[in-house]
Formats: C-alpha cells, structure tokens, sequence
C-alpha cells in the first residue's frame, strides 16, 4: 500500500532514469495537488490500489506509476517507453551527492555546497512545516565530564513527541582521544540518553540521513573535531551552541582563541545559528572592538542550562571512604608542563600532597583529574594513581564528573580551570593552589575569584585547610552573588525546546 504520507513530506524529483531529471522539488499537497512541476502533465495526483496515478491540469490521466523501492515510482508516460521516476531527494534540490562531501576542495564547488546546504536547510523546515512533522535535534559529544551542560535540554527532547532527537558521540581529535569516548558513553547511559558511537565517517552518514532542523556540537574548536563534522559540511541544518562551560570566557583571551583571522571569529560562530548563553558587558564590549556585533547579536539569554544542572547535583562519595572525619576532593588540572595553559601544579607539588594526606589519616582525600589528564601525561598519569592509591585513607576518582565529589566533599582543592567558579554553583569552599606564570584570567574571570581561597605556596595550604574545617567558609556570601547571574531562570532548557519548535513552525 502506498502511504500518502510519504508522499506528502518529501520532496521528490522526477526524470528517465539513469539518464536526465526534469524537475526537482516536486511537491505532492494533501490536497491532491502536485506542486513545482516544471510540465503540466504533472498537475494532480491520487492514489488507486497499488499505483500512483498522475493527471495533466486537464485533470486527464497521464501516468501510472507504482512503487519500485521505498522512496521511488516507476511507470510508462503514455505509450512512450519512457520509464519515469519519481525518486525521493531527502537531502533535496539539486543535491549532488558532491554537495554535501566534506572532502570538497575546490573554492568554487565549495561555494556551490554552501548554496546547496542553505537550500536543504530551508526546504527541510518547510517541508515539515507543511506536513506538520517532527522537529529533528541532534547532539554531536566528544568530551567527557561535560555532558551536564546539555544532558536537562536533550532528556527533555527525549521525552517531548513534536521532536526526535540523535545524540552522536565521536572521537575527539586530540592525541589518545579515543580513550575518552567509553566514559563519555558511560556518562550518557548513567544519564538515561540515548545516542550512537562509531566511525566519524559513518556517524557522518547517519546524521545527513537523519537531516536535523538543528545540530548542537560540543564546541565551537574546528581543530577538535574530524572534518566531517566541521562547521561548514553541518551548514545544511542550523548550528546552535550551548558552551560546554558556564562561562567561555574565564581566560583572558578565550574569545580568541576560536577565532579565525580571515574571519575575526569562530567558523561555528560564523555558521551558526543561535548561542545559548549570558554576555557579560565585558564580552559584549569585546566583540564590538572586533567588529563582530552580528555574533553578539546570536546570543539568547535564556538563563545557564549547565549551571541550573550543576546546581541540582546528587552527591557521590566512594562508599569505603565515607567514615571519614572530612572530605576532601583535589581536582587536578592536565596542563602540568610549561605550555598552554599551565594551571596544572599536581606534578609540582605531587610529593606534598602525599605527605599531607599521610599526615591526617582520619581525613579522605580523593583526587579527581581532569578528563583530559590520561590523554595528555599517560606515563605520569599511571605513576601518579598507583602511588595515591598507595595510602589507605586516599583515592582517584576519575570515572565520574567532578560535581558530584564536589557536592559531597568539606573542601576543594584545586589548580584550575572551571572548577574554580563551577564549584561556586555548589557552596563548596574551594582553595585555589595558583600556580606561577598561568594564562592570565579575563576581567570577568577575575571578578569570580573573591569566592575562592588563592593560594600561590603550597606550605600555605595546610593552615588554610584547617582554618576552613574548622570555622567554615568566609567566602559563601561571595559564591552566592557570583552565580546568582546563572541561577535566574530555573528551567532554561524548557525555554530552549519551545524556541527550537517555534523556529520551525512560526517564523516561515
């Protein structure tokens, strides 16, 4: 039986096969009507038994054609031999398979995909549109220990029968990325998500396949991602952007960092279609100075969907470590030699650490590494573990966020870099081990610190530590006005879903 559905919300082309196309975005109207033809014999259509039968706009039969395979008619056009398909272009008008191949080189073609993928975009949102379909979300992950930032948004999508949703996790392009992809899926199956994993050419695939209205990727780093998932081969759906931080602007120079200089900004910026996020007057100010108002301008102030989710935390604490008289986390930053960053300091200090755990036996220190840690320093990374791991009253926690430790713990320590205000989120006192010489925070940056306990001697840390235990935290008041920004809108995803729909059924 041939659904009338399906011919409703597709577009279709029609031609002699294998040899020329006629028309393309061809139309059939639930009201029988057959729309963008190129030729008044394909005016009006209807269904009869097994056949699709089509008539001029003398309403006489011209065509019958049956179904050959799912997506393509065949039939004889009066009794010229001549086979017509009607053949299902997903991917829409004039799509060339070369269109939508990341692999394309050459400038003009280049420029051709960009026109194909803005056509594909807008006649994906009509067609829906007009057949009253599902919006299509998909999620492209590649860090672990982020998923927070958009775990409420996709469980809501999950759950909401006017979307479908893909989640995708892939290989990050960083040196032992791959490693990181079994926690990164761990962390979705603890948080009920569903997705897919596999080859970055394959997940490709898939997800042109599924053609989303939407695609949020995790960052907005080209050098992170494989080709097939750079900005430019996505453009066929709108890319929207939740930043897997609370704020992206925490160092100095973050905003330039993804900046293009051909472009003065991020070619998923460039691309892009919405940014979920708060610009502060300091970013904003930014952004004017480089002459990119049009990205200021992307920004929707919606509250901070991976603050609200940090705020909601359930604390974990390793079960044999739990009849301790304190808690004590120490989160360690990977940038530990003299590059990038370098906020790391357990390499500096990683002796000292030993001998102060040793030195109070009745407290439990867990130590949580950064996701990042194992792929950068491998060799210290295993000596590091089996040496903490050495002491009874010490453990490393590295398969689950930092949150959760965070939650739970008396105190963190900590050497950089989100931990230091994300913490914040959780009214958990946070000592800042400041290592010398790190990338210099932003004015923004700077005015969060006055919630954390700074730090630049490690011989300074025991007093600090105590004094804290034993009195509280000085800085809570601080860590209350400091987030309170991130915390005004309680369910930020939920606002997000209904814009999402809205841009597809409101706006065309």
């Amino acid at each position: 039986m041939i659904k009338k559905e399906l011919l409703t919300s597709t577009i279709w082309a029609y031609g002699r096969p294998f040899a020329r196309t006629f028309s393309e975005n061809v139309r059939f109207t639930a009201d029988g009507k057959i729309e963008n033809s190129t030729s008044s014999n394909l005016s009006f259509w209807t269904i009869a038994d097994e056949a699709l039968l089509i008539y001029d706009n003398n309403h006489q039969l011209k065509m019958t054609l049956v179904e050959t395979t799912p997506g393509r008619f065949e039939g004889k056009m009066g009794i010229n031999p001549r086979f017509l398909k009607v053949n299902n272009l997903k991917h829409a008008a004039r799509l060339d398979e070369m269109l939508l191949d990341e692999q394309v080189e050459n400038d003009s073609l280049r420029s051709e995909r960009k026109t194909a993928h803005a056509i594909i975009q807008k006649l994906n949102f009509k067609m829906t549109k007009l057949s009253e379909g599902k919006v299509k979300v998909a999620f492209l992950l590649h860090k672990y220990g982020s998923v927070v930032a958009m775990r409420d948004l996709m469980l809501r999508l999950q759950v909401d029968e006017r979307f479908e949703l893909k989640v995708y996790t892939v290989p990050w392009v960083i040196p032992n990325g791959a490693n990181i992809l079994p926690k990164l899926n761990d962390e979705l199956k603890a948080a009920g998500i569903a997705f897919e994993t596999g080859e970055p050419d394959e997940l490709a695939q898939s997800l042109k396949t599924f053609l989303p209205h939407f695609i949020f990727r995790q960052d907005p780093w080209e050098d992170g991602w494989h080709k097939v998932f750079s900005a430019p081969s996505l453009s066929y759906a709108k890319l929207n952007s939740i930043f897997y931080t609370v704020i992206d602007n925490f160092i100095s120079d973050d905003t330039a960092q993804w900046m293009d200089p051909a472009t003065n900004t991020s070619p998923y910026y460039l691309y892009g279609n919405v940014i979920y996020g708060t610009l502060s007057q300091n970013e904003k100010d930014n952004y004017e100075k480089a002459g990119r108002q049009d990205i200021a301008d992307k920004y929707h102030d919606v509250g901070n969907i991976k603050a609200v989710s940090i705020a909601q935390t359930e604390a974990y604490w390793p079960e044999e470590m739990r009849d301790f008289k304190k808690k004590i986390v120490i989160v360690a930053h990977f940038t530990i030699e003299d590059k990038g960053l370098q906020f790391g300091v357990l390499g500096q200090f990683f002796d000292k650490y030993l001998a102060l755990i040793e030195k109070y036996p009745d407290y439990a220190f867990i130590l949580n590494p950064h996701p990042e840690f194992q792929t950068h320093n491998p060799q210290k990374y295993r000596e590091f573990v089996q040496k903490w791991e050495a002491l009874p009253n010490a453990r490393v926690v590295a398969d689950r966020g930092m949150h959760a430790l965070v939650k739970a713990a008396d105190l963190v320590i900590a050497d950089g870099v989100s931990i230091l205000y994300e913490s914040q989120i959780l009214r958990t006192p946070i000592v800042w081990l400041e290592r010398e010489g790190h990338k210099k925070l932003s004015q923004d940056g700077e005015a969060l610190m006055d919630g954390v306990h700074r730090l630049t001697q490690f011989d300074r840390l025991e007093a600090e530590m105590q004094e804290i235990l034993t009195n509280g935290d000085t800085l809570l008041e601080n860590q209350i006005a400091n987030t309170a920004k991130w915390l005004h809108q309680a369910q930020p995803e939920k606002q997000i879903v209904e814009e999402l729909f809205s841009d597809v059924f409101e706006t065309l």
